[in-house]
Parts: structure tokens; C-alpha cells; sequence
């Protein structure tokens, strides 16, 4: 009897500590693919956010070079005022920290896919 108390506590408690993650999220996707879903859905109207193509905005940066424009923390950073106050013509998109963490992922995941 132990066991499913036990079991239904573990995942009452995983559900309230990811309460700020994607609705589509799933714990055994990883962060870029947590971030993958969020583009396609966010951002592919303007932004080519897979390994190749063009954007169909032609002034958005595909999402596969903005790792090496953005290098290290610059990534999270940008996508925190992108956020917060949008961008250019990119009007502000609300992102949780964790959102921003997954995108910025999903970022460098496909730049470096795209490398290779």
C-alpha cells in the first residue's frame, strides 16, 4: 500500500515543479526539444528555425547562426530582452526563464547540427 502513495506523491510533486515549463513538455524530452517545440510554434511564422532554409521573413535570422552571433550567455540574454521588449519589427513574446533556457538550447543544438 506504500508504494502508490509513495508514487502518487513523486508525481503530484514533479507536476508542481514544472509548472513554468511548456504545456507540450514532457520530462523525457530534453531542453532543445522543449525549445524546438516552442519555435515551431512562437517563431516559424518569420524565423527558418530548422537546420536549413530561408526564414520566410527575409529580415529574420535563421535560428541555426544565431549561436555564433550570440555566443555564450549573449544568447539568453538577447532572448530576455526579446522577451521583455521585443526586437526590431519582432514585437515582445513572453518567455518563462526556463522557455528561454530551452530555446537557447535548441539554438546551439541546431547550429551545431548544422555544422556538421
Amino acid at each position: 500500500m506504500r508504494w502508490p502513495v509513495i508514487l502518487g506523491f513523486a508525481a503530484l510533486t514533479a507536476g508542481c515543479a514544472s509548472a513554468d515549463l511548456p504545456q507540450d513538455w514532457r520530462p523525457w524530452r530534453s531542453r532543445a526539444e522543449a525549445g524546438h517545440l516552442f519555435v515551431r510554434r512562437a517563431c516559424a511564422g518569420c524565423h527558418a528555425v530548422g537546420r536549413q532554409g530561408l526564414s520566410p521573413n527575409p529580415l529574420s535570422p535563421p535560428f541555426r547562426t544565431l549561436a555564433s552571433r550570440l555566443p555564450g550567455p549573449a544568447l539568453e540574454a538577447d532572448l530576455s530582452a526579446i522577451a521583455a521588449q521585443g526586437h526590431v519589427q519582432m514585437p515582445p513574446i513572453y518567455m518563462t526563464p526556463t522557455e528561454i533556457g530551452a530555446v537557447a538550447a535548441y539554438i546551439r543544438a541546431v547550429a551545431e547540427r548544422s555544422r556538421t
